[in-house]
């Protein structure tokens, strides 16, 4: 179940309407999983700066269990993927915004059942 977490000071009413939507389609893309199982969380209006300034910046966090193994790593992969619709859908330049991965192991997961 991917978590991509999204935390901006881009403001609420410049997010383009079907933004989740969109970044859900994409993501199951670029993950090869199933729409229904990714959750896109989008935090605007942050009080924050990247270098100082605060010009738009972000930091997205993209969890999943067993995203990586030591035969594949697709963070580049997936950067490349999600890189254009940040830039193009909330106006932040690629030099503003990290991608932070975090492999989860199931074991550390709960549903409700």
């Amino acid at each position: 179940m991917p978590i991509l977490t999204i935390k901006t000071n881009v403001k609420a009413s410049e997010v383009p309407e079907g933004f989740h939507e969109e970044t859900t389609t994409l993501l199951a893309q670029v993950l090869k999983k199933p729409v229904e199982n990714i959750f896109v969380i989008l935090e605007t209006d942050v009080n924050m700066t990247f270098g100082g300034k605060r010009t738009l910046c972000a930091v997205l966090t993209l969890g999943s269990v067993g995203m990586f193994s030591p035969s594949h790593t697709p963070a580049e992969e997936i950067t490349k993927g999600l890189g254009p619709h940040i830039r193009s859908k909330l106006g932040i330049e690629k030099d503003r915004y990290f991608i932070l991965y975090d492999d989860r192991k199931i074991e550390s997961i709960g549903m409700n059942v």
